[in-house]
């Protein structure tokens, strides 16, 4: 794969993050890791598979690179949270339980102008659970913080 060369310094930072790919408007790709990676190696990975290895979207073209809009989010760790604990616009959140998992991006609830209720019950079904399933003794909800970083085209 070749390498970009880039005419920005990137910080020495050890982060998880999302790349977030918009068109229109519209979500056309979203992945990220929680591994704690330099930025720059994060970087790189998860804005080729936001474009080409989201399994919700056909595979980005190049026809499309100047009408997307970029979003990076660059996370916390995760810590455990209380649902009634977690704030809408300050915390992404991360439900599982057993091997079910989902995980939104603060931005998400903000965006939906979902309530708290509204945000952890659409992370359980992201998760495939049922929406309710966060009310369970053995599902973990966890939250993290985010900086998003955004620029057009």
């Amino acid at each position: 794969m070749e390498v970009l060369q880039t005419e920005y310094d990137i910080p020495d930072l050890r982060v998880g993050l999302f790349v977030t790919l918009i068109k229109g408007g519209q979500l056309r790709g979203c992945i990220g890791t929680f591994l704690e990676q330099p930025l720059d190696q994060n970087l790189q990975s998860m804005a080729c598979a936001a474009a080409f290895n989201d399994h919700r979207f056909p595979v980005l073209k190049r026809d499309e690179f100047d009408e997307l809009r970029i979003e990076v989010t660059l996370m916390s760790s995760a810590f455990p949270i209380k649902a009634e604990d977690v704030e809408v616009g300050r915390h992404g959140l991360i439900i599982t339980m057993g091997h079910h998992k989902g995980v939104l991006l603060p931005q998400v609830a903000v965006d939906h102008r979902w309530d708290r209720s509204a945000f952890i019950e659409h992370t359980c079904i992201k998760a495939g659970l049922p929406a309710q399933a966060y009310t369970q003794s053995n599902c973990c909800i966890e939250a993290f913080e985010a900086v998003i970083v955004g620029e057009e085209n």
